[in-house]
């Protein structure tokens, strides 16, 4: 049977789990996760913590409906969905897995990992100094603009594509970059592929000897 929680303030210490709704405000020091194959839709306001763990499981959906304005803990996704209603979404600490994170808007300060799975990420991507994108043994596919202003790597067996461009520094390509045709990148080097689309005429600053290079 799905919740439908109302009422005051929670603060997790131990663990939410279920499916269904609750509205009321969430300060998790635990761990959040929707279960059962179903959706979980959080509408209040949403803290996670520096102890704090959001878990996405495959089959399973987690709907914030007011967003999670800044992660300061950890974010797992293991194939399931993370919606956050076309709210931003700033993360301060870490991101990883696969599945699909549809935001308003990611800005990640800190650490997103994209690996063990597909990882489809929807909504514009800005990867700031001091930042760390990787893609490591998986495909991550980004239907929106990236704006890197800090690191962004493809690990050996990490497949990065990128559908509506790429903006800003270096990638580190050491797997296999799809880039939309219009994407402006700095140096792009290491050993792995790099496909750049037709769709428009690609402006590459440089592209090292090391990567292989073909049309899409």
């Amino acid at each position: 049977i799905a919740a439908d929680v109302t009422g005051g303030a929670i603060t997790n210490n131990g663990y939410l789990q279920g499916t269904g709704i609750v509205s009321n405000n969430i300060i998790n020091n635990g761990a959040i996760e929707p279960s059962g194959n179903g959706v979980l839709q959080l509408t209040g306001a949403i803290t996670n913590s520096a102890a704090g763990t959001i878990t996405v499981a495959s089959g399973n959906d987690l709907i914030l409906t007011q967003g999670l304005a800044t992660n300061a803990g950890l974010i797992s996704l293991t194939g399931g969905t993370l919606d956050t209603d076309n709210t931003t979404l700033t993360n301060a600490k870490i991101v990883s897995g696969y599945g699909l994170l549809r935001t308003g808007g990611l800005t990640n300060n800190a650490t997103a990992t994209f690996s063990g799975g597909t990882a489809t990420i929807d909504g514009a991507v800005t990867n700031n100094a001091g930042g760390t994108i990787t893609v490591q043994a998986a495909t991550a596919i980004f239907n929106s603009l990236v704006t890197n202003n800090g690191t962004f790597n493809t690990a050996a067996a990490g497949n990065a594509t990128f559908v509506n461009g790429y903006s800003g520094g270096a990638i580190i390509n050491n797997g296999a970059i799809a880039l939309d045709a219009n994407s402006v990148s700095g140096g792009i080097t290491g050993s792995g592929t790099l496909a750049i689309g037709l769709s428009g005429s690609p402006v590459l600053e440089r592209i090292s000897a090391g990567s292989g290079v073909s049309t899409m």
